[in-house]
């Protein structure tokens, strides 16, 4: 899925891993992020330099992206209101300009690119790395926490049947001259509403990675008829509005379930009050 000359992808799964693992372990983990993309950089052109400085913008990447997250949403393993997904998506999307900036000058060394190529690169690696996290980071902390899901026998169903539709109509979307991307909208409100953030993100999940195949490998679908980094862009705003779309409906839902619950609470310690009250003023009668 690499573009040329080979590090930037349209989406780089490592970055949303790596802010999940340190958001859930703490950010002592860091070293594990350096050696992981150190090793994963020198496979590619066996240069140590470069190879280390890479791994050294990401792993600051995503130290402050996991810093500013914590700070400012929490541990995200479900969102609770709107206005923390779109802290999320602000700090994914501007945290995600770290690495493909340190990395411009190795790149440059290695490749001698002119100024055009270098841009064009550092836009898809950006791309790579704020898809990766807005997609991955919270599919991985919404499989950490347990599932809000009761999974009965006819939900299952359910879920089988959504798993089925949804893969055929990315198929159809991809592979047909008239198929349109909106009709993969309602398969991410129907996982909201009927199921949770974690069926989201893994719905949105199968959606990228076979958006990204049929139109990088398969070269079909409704975006491969623009060059490739426009193209790109359209398949990065296309993603991106999937997985906004899909946790603001989480989150709201997950706001109404307390509301709902809270009043529920607030009804029945009103109840037992007035029962109290009740039981008191006939003790009282019964006095007289």
């Amino acid at each position: 899925m690499a573009i040329p000359p080979g590090y930037a992808t349209a989406v780089w799964p490592p970055s949303g891993i790596a802010v999940a693992a340190l958001l859930v372990a703490g950010s002592r983990l860091w070293p594990a992020v350096w050696v992981a993309s150190f090793f994963a950089n020198f496979t590619i052109d066996a240069s140590l330099i470069a190879s280390a400085v890479i791994a050294t913008g990401s792993t600051i990447q995503a130290l402050a992206i996991t810093a500013l997250v914590r700070r400012h949403v929490g541990v995200p393993y479900r969102f609770e209101s709107v206005e923390q997904v779109i802290k999320f998506v602000l700090i994914a999307a501007l945290g995600s300009t770290i690495a493909p900036s340190i990395a411009l000058a190795p790149l440059a060394a290695l490749y001698q690119m002119p100024p055009s190529d270098l841009l064009g690169n550092w836009s898809t690696w950006w791309q790579g790395d704020a898809c990766g996290a807005l997609i991955f980071a919270p599919l991985i902390l919404s499989w950490w926490a347990r599932s809000t899901v009761p999974w009965t026998p006819r939900k299952l169903a359910e879920a089988a049947l959504f798993t089925l539709l949804l893969l055929m109509c990315v198929h159809l979307v991809f592979s047909a001259a008239l198929a349109r991307t909106f009709l993969i909208v309602p398969f991410i409100v129907w996982a909201a509403f009927r199921f949770g953030q974690r069926e989201v993100t893994t719905a949105v999940a199968v959606v990228c990675a076979m958006a990204l195949w049929y139109t990088l490998q398969k070269e079909s679908g409704p975006f491969v008829t623009l060059p490739l980094y426009q193209s790109l862009l359209l398949l990065l705003l296309f993603i991106s509005t999937l997985v906004f779309t899909g946790l603001v409906l989480s989150a709201v839902l997950n706001q109404l379930e307390r509301a709902m619950a809270e009043l529920e609470t607030r009804v029945s310690q009103r109840t037992a009050e007035l029962q109290e009250a009740k039981s008191v003023a006939e003790k009282a009668n019964e006095a007289k």
